[in-house]
């Protein structure tokens, strides 16, 4: 594992090359981070939520740790998510921009696909339209493409949670996506592809594999490695999220995540899984 670590990526082997400490590594100073280490720590939730929280309303700009935080808070105890989506709205609601929105499409998984509480979902939706209300005016094409990325999901879901807002969200997804290239507007298909198909694991890596666009196959390549992890693939995990681009945002979010596969095979103490990483 750390052979491996240290060819793909040595910053991060350098930090578990001491022995197999499981005590979290966090960056000093980053109170999402020393909330997440804490959610990871028995016995520590209540005190993880708490800082968390206090971070978000303290205004410490968020980080995509927050995110992490959530999926990890639906595993270990669910009941507990619907207060904090709830909070973490509530600092956007009184501080538009405190979620960019490119943030506020990472928190869809949290929000939409596995929330089940129609009313934070509804507040989601309003402030997902308030967020891209003057895209029109965006010049910048990556935020125009996540924007794109978000109205595309959330805008279906106004015409039937919040219908008295959906003019004016399709209208902004029909102006955003008129500025979009062909190659940013056929995510929008394999996105419906992967959302039909019955094997989604399988049927990502096979979009990543055809998609022309190098953007579109890295964004597959990472969405993949993460649904790899999750499905308990530690392998094709790793074999992803090394096939992803060398750029900076990329080796940063590798970083991370072959940090989380790390954390994975050390916490069950299980060799194979440490071999197969």
């Amino acid at each position: 594992l750390l052979a491996l670590l240290e060819v793909h990526a040595p910053d991060l082997a350098a930090r578990y090359k001491d022995g197999a400490d499981t005590t979290e590594k966090v960056t000093p100073g980053n109170p999402y981070e020393v909330a997440y280490a804490m959610l990871r720590t028995k016995g520590q939730t209540a005190l993880a939520v708490q800082t968390l929280t206090r971070a978000i309303n303290g205004g410490e700009p968020p980080t995509m740790t927050i995110s992490y935080f959530l999926s990890e808070l639906q595993r270990q105890q669910p009941s507990l998510v619907p207060q904090l989506l709830s909070d973490i709205l509530a600092q956007q609601e009184r501080r538009p921009g405190t979620f960019s929105v490119e943030m506020l499409f990472w928190l869809l998984d949290p929000y939409v696909w596995r929330n089940n509480r129609d009313d934070i979902k509804r507040r989601f939706l309003l402030v997902a339209v308030a967020a891209t209300a003057d895209s029109y005016q965006w010049s910048d094409s990556g935020k125009l493409s996540t924007a794109f990325n978000l109205l595309r999901v959330t805008v279906p879901l106004t015409q039937k949670l919040v219908p008295g807002i959906y003019p004016q969200a399709a209208a902004q997804l029909a102006t955003v996506r008129a500025r979009l290239p062909n190659d940013t507007v056929e995510r929008s298909a394999i996105a419906e592809r992967i959302r039909q198909s019955a094997d989604t694991l399988s049927q990502m890596i096979t979009e990543a594999n055809s998609a022309s666009s190098p953007s579109v196959k890295n964004d597959l390549l990472i969405q993949a490695a993460q649904l790899a992890f999750t499905k308990k693939k530690p392998q094709l995990a790793f074999d992803l999220a090394m096939s992803t681009s060398s750029d900076d945002k990329s080796k940063e979010w590798r970083q991370q995540f072959l940090s989380e596969l790390v954390k994975g095979a050390v916490e069950i103490k299980d060799p194979k899984l440490g071999l197969a990483i």
